[in-house]
């Protein structure tokens, strides 16, 4: 059969390659091409570069459909990807990248209709990496950083675009920071941690202060802590803790995303974009789940994802507080990653409701304000 040729759209999303492309060959040979290849009107593929290939390869015949030419042809080509592929958020950092490249002064030379791809986009937002972010529901900052890794370090951006990496440990392979000391502000945490049964030489090693960034941790964007100056609010008072931005530094976010591994559910989510499934009780942050934390049952499945993230409120009861920290075992398989003001562990360093994690990392900020809480990132990991 002759070789068709790809359309520039069919280029947003990243191949296919390895392991994960020969199971695609071998699904396809035993059980034949369940989903169509999508054509455009000029016969150009614009949906299915790997079903292709995949096809070629087994020497199965394709099926083809074709564009109808209504709409947006981007839009089509991202809603069938989005449906389909599991993809992380470095991934879809890096398509956002290829659509922000489309919307550039120069990219009406190399692909034509800008506004087929602005058709996608949320309308009002002045700059094209913050269009094409929004669209693909990640940060504007990773769009910047999968540009410059692209641009820099193009070996780390391959492995990002892969899933093999993600954004904030290609950039620490790339561009290593500078090792920073634990203080004697902290040296208590790894005394503590001694008396309490946990080898105080790991968790020195493991404890790490990130100071002098660019917090957002003020009362104006925590309200309801406005409204009572500065006290946090008590679970059942009028007064509902919610907060009006994201409250994590950058350097914060890039720690906690270096984390994960695996597929990722973050719980109470807020504003923050990080995991690929995001958990919140508030409509208002567009969570892929909506529903309680404590209680999520019927929405998410026991080891589901391999990594679950949460940073809850403050003012949950107590027995809210109980029910959250056994649901987050539930729901993890591998890791579970925790901020709060306090780590849920037992004097061996155990998780508290499921002895099969153990504390693994201890990481420690603390936002510019003066008199700030110091905030505690643990990392517990199933043995």
């Amino acid at each position: 059969m002759s070789e068709r040729e790809f359309h520039p759209v069919a280029n947003l999303f990243p191949l296919l390659e390895g392991a994960e492309f020969r199971d695609l060959c071998r699904d396809i040979e035993d059980n034949g091409l369940l989903v169509p290849i999508w054509l455009h009107p000029d016969g150009r593929i614009i949906d299915g570069r790997n079903r292709y290939r995949a096809c070629l390869d087994t020497m199965i015949e394709p099926q083809f459909r074709t564009w109808s030419g209504d709409g947006s042809l981007v839009a089509f080509a991202v809603s069938l990807n989005l449906k389909r592929r599991q993809l992380n958020t470095g991934q879809r950092a890096i398509v956002a990248l290829n659509i922000m490249e489309y919307l550039e002064p120069d990219a009406k030379k190399r692909q034509g209709q800008r506004s087929d791809i602005r058709a996608i986009l949320p309308e009002g937002l002045p700059r094209p990496r913050d269009q094409a972010a929004k669209s693909m529901n990640v940060s504007p900052r990773y769009v910047q950083d999968a540009k410059k890794l692209k641009a820099e370090a193009p070996e780390l951006f391959a492995k990002v675009r892969s899933g093999d990496l993600t954004i904030p440990q290609a950039k620490r392979k790339a561009w290593p920071p500078q090792e920073t000391e634990v203080t004697d502000a902290w040296q208590d945490v790894v005394n503590l941690a001694g008396q309490r049964g946990i080898d105080p030489e790991v968790v020195a090693k493991s404890v790490r202060k990130i100071t002098k960034a660019n917090s957002t941790t003020t009362y104006k964007n925590q309200p309801a802590i406005d409204k009572t100056k500065g006290a946090v609010p008590l679970e059942g008072t009028e007064h509902v803790y919610t907060v009006g931005k994201l409250l994590w530094p950058e350097a914060v976010e890039d720690t906690i995303e270096g984390f994960i591994i695996g597929s990722s559910l973050h719980v109470c989510c807020g504003k923050s974009l990080l995991g690929d499934v995001r958990l919140d009780m508030d409509p208002e942050n567009n969570p892929d789940i909506l529903c309680d934390a404590s209680s999520m049952a019927g929405f998410v499945a026991d080891d589901q994802f391999d990594t679950v993230i949460c940073d809850p409120p403050y003012n949950g009861q107590y027995q809210w507080n109980h029910d959250l920290l056994t649901e987050l075992a539930r729901v993890a398989k591998k890791r579970i990653i925790f901020q709060h003001w306090f780590i849920p562990a037992n004097k061996h360093g155990e998780y508290r409701k499921d002895t099969n994690f153990t504390l693994s990392k201890i990481n420690i900020w603390q936002g510019k304000t003066i008199f700030g809480r110091a905030q505690v990132i643990s990392v517990f990991d199933h043995e």
